[in-house]
């Protein structure tokens, strides 16, 4: 299944039942499923219990990597009492486990500025082209399962990690020549707009009236530290 991100929970907001929020800054997924309020799930993972309620929210604490998930099976409502402790839904995850035969993946995901279109604010070349700022995003690992007792008893181990350099575009106003030498008698300041500039030193300081302007809109080279 296409998985944003490569976070597991992501799965949830492929049913019509769920309102994704995001996954809030401490990598817990802040969803609404079925109209019920956000962060008042119930989650089970293997048969036991993976949320947080040290605040009376209920969050997932534990986001297996996508590898090792066999099954994501979503309550919205009329559960049974064996799910209860929810406000607003039921998600109940199931993990891989190994077999009789010794099996493994191996797996890299990549995003890169050619795979992305430009930003819509993105500076443009000489030529129109737009400028996409350099991303290096990676997710990979791997899994293996096997036996240690055969029919009996069996082993899964998996290792996800990943790797993100992103850079951002900024557009940036610097004066031009006739701007860093005082002169402003086009009647542009820096930051585009129209406007007199007028002398500090004159005036009433405690409100900034009867200002006297600077002759021409140019500033003294003698006033310019």
């Amino acid at each position: 299944m296409p998985i944003f991100y490569r976070r597991s929970m992501n799965i949830i907001g492929l049913t019509g039942a769920a309102v994704f929020v995001n996954y809030d800054a401490g990598g817990k997924p802040n969803f609404s499923l079925a109209g019920g309020r956000t962060q008042s799930q119930n989650f089970f993972i293997d048969g036991g219990t993976a949320q947080n309620m040290r605040l009376g929210i209920g969050q997932v604490d534990l986001d297996p990597p996508v590898e090792t998930v066999a099954e994501v099976k979503i309550l919205a409502n009329s559960y049974s009492a064996e799910y209860g402790g929810s406000a607003g839904g039921v998600v109940i995850a199931t993990t891989k486990s190994g077999t009789n035969s010794l099996q493994g993946t191996l797996f890299e995901y990549f995003r890169n500025e050619t795979l992305d279109a430009a930003n819509f604010f993105a500076p443009v070349t000489a030529s129109g082209e737009k400028i996409r700022a350099p991303l290096r995003y990676t997710v990979f690992g791997g899994t293996v399962g096997g036996p240690i007792k055969k029919n009996k008893l069996f082993y899964f181990v998996a290792y996800e990690a990943s790797t993100r350099r992103e850079f951002a575009n900024n557009t940036g106003t610097l004066p031009t020549a006739n701007m860093r030498a005082g002169n402003f008698s086009d009647g542009s300041t820096i930051f585009g707009a129209r406007g007199v500039i007028f002398d500090p030193a004159t005036g009433d300081p405690s409100n900034g009236s009867n200002r006297t302007p600077f002759p021409g809109n140019i500033i003294p080279a003698n006033r310019i530290s």
